[in-house]
């Protein structure tokens, strides 16, 4: 509910990504022959130097808008917004497809023409969503004399789990492909690209709860309920574990005709089809770490969520892949994925140990919480709303909780008329016409 604080963050934002931006895109563009060759484009490889710096060069001019994409994103969901970020997102990528294929067979554009489609697909992105903030309509607003580069730190706290997620998996990426064509070939490389590409698309199910186990676990962790935040805990890894494991059998079931779609190469089918199934079951188990690493930020153990992000993507993997690789060559790569997401299922059990002091049991001994987390069933009430009636009495019911725990008359007031105020509005402008809908209250008191 802080507006002040969020334009601050916001605004500080919005100048940073340009002031990177003035910054990184001519240092990307000037060194993209150096970072072909950093991710491998040398040796018998060399040819691919030109092609991969090309892609470099063109997609460099559209990071600062990806970065503006993924800002506004972020923004319209809290907005209410959901769908132009849905739509948006949709058109983008249709324009982004259509045009690496006018690149690839009626332009003859190249690696570069395809990377121009793809910046030009952020470019369109952040302009319609820009429209949207410039109509003013918007609750969150750039507001130059509030760029406060000291607000950005707030920003750096909680995007750095992210942030660190991405390098690590960066980095991974690098040395999983220097490993690749060190022990192996380059159709095992090509196969490493295609196991990447999937990846991205089944992991996301996974990558999804685990932001929703923040973003929930945000809220119920701040009204200090201990059984809402085993709950949530308990239902993220259930169906998380859930999805997965039908995506997983999907997968080993399906994998020589998902590899067909990149691939007819009889030699990269044979190596593609145990790096899939061997890949699946990484992402299986990797959906518990992704949940675990989100919760952590949630109840703001920051150490444990930076620790874990570390461990998860990068460490455990590639410990596993230099082992396994040199000691059974490509195999021992693929197998690296699962090895390393165990690793890190025993490395929480340990420390979730080590919090206790004694061997976890049960999904409490998890929760990492202070035992006397909680607020008492007689600090609390519960309400559940579907129209204006059922707002008056819950704001009466507010009224004589505040004033018994307060007995301070003007508070028991306020918590009333907040209610009414705020439920009110919701059902005036948020109900849906002929669908049931339901907004939940809860209070709680807390002796400071």
């Amino acid at each position: 509910g802080d507006v002040e604080n969020a334009n601050k963050c916001f605004s500080a934002t919005i100048v940073t990504i340009i002031l990177l931006a003035v910054v990184l895109v001519p240092a990307l563009f000037a060194s993209g022959n150096l970072l072909a060759t950093l991710l491998g484009a040398s040796g018998e490889d060399q040819n691919l130097a030109p092609f991969v710096s090309d892609y470099i060069k063109g997609l460099s001019l559209g990071i600062p808008f990806l970065c503006f994409t993924s800002l506004f994103t972020s923004l319209l969901h809290l907005e209410g917004r959901k769908q132009l970020a849905f739509m948006t997102t949709v058109v983008s990528s249709v324009i982004n497809i259509a045009g690496d294929l006018l690149c690839a067979y009626v332009f003859k554009g190249g690696m570069l023409g395809m990377a121009l489609a793809t910046s030009f697909s952020y470019v369109l992105s952040t302009i319609v969503m820009l429209c949207y903030y410039l109509q003013g309509k918007s609750t969150i607003r750039f507001l130059f004399k509030k760029a406060e580069l000291s607000a950005i730190r707030e920003v750096i706290v909680v995007g750095l789990p992210s942030a660190l997620s991405k390098v690590c998996m960066t980095m991974r990426s690098v040395l999983f492909n220097w490993l690749i064509l060190t022990i192996s070939t380059q159709a095992a490389s090509s196969v490493f690209a295609i196991r990447s590409n999937l990846n991205n698309l089944y992991g996301a199910v996974g990558l999804g709860i685990g932001m929703s186990t923040l973003v929930i676990g945000g809220v119920i962790v701040g009204e200090g309920s201990r059984k809402d935040t085993r709950e949530l805990l308990k239902t993220s890894i259930k169906y998380g574990l859930f999805f997965n494991f039908i995506i997983c059998v999907i997968i080993i079931l399906f994998a020589e005709q998902l590899v067909g779609i990149y691939t007819t190469d009889p030699v990269e089918v044979k190596l593609a089809v145990p790096a899939l199934c061997l890949s699946a079951l990484g992402v299986l188990l990797n959906t518990v770490n992704t949940i675990f690493m989100n919760y952590f930020q949630a109840i703001k153990k920051m150490k444990l969520t930076h620790l874990v992000c570390l461990l998860d993507n990068f460490v455990f993997s590639c410990l596993a892949a230099v082992v396994l690789g040199f000691a059974f060559n490509i195999n021992g790569i693929w197998v690296a994925f699962p090895v390393g997401e165990i690793l890190m299922l025993i490395t929480i059990v340990f420390l979730a140990w080590k919090h206790v002091g004694h061997m976890p049991k049960c999904l409490d001994d998890f929760m990492f919480l202070p035992e006397n987390f909680d607020v008492a069933q007689e600090n609390r009430m519960e309400f559940s709303c579907q129209d204006m009636d059922s707002v008056i009495e819950a704001s009466k019911s507010a009224y004589d909780f505040a004033l018994r725990k307060t007995g301070n008359q003007k508070k028991a007031m306020l918590v009333a008329l907040s209610i009414e105020e705020l439920a009110g509005n919701v059902i005036r402008w948020g109900f849906e016409p002929n669908k049931k809908n339901v907004i939940d209250i809860r209070i709680t008191y807390q002796d400071q």
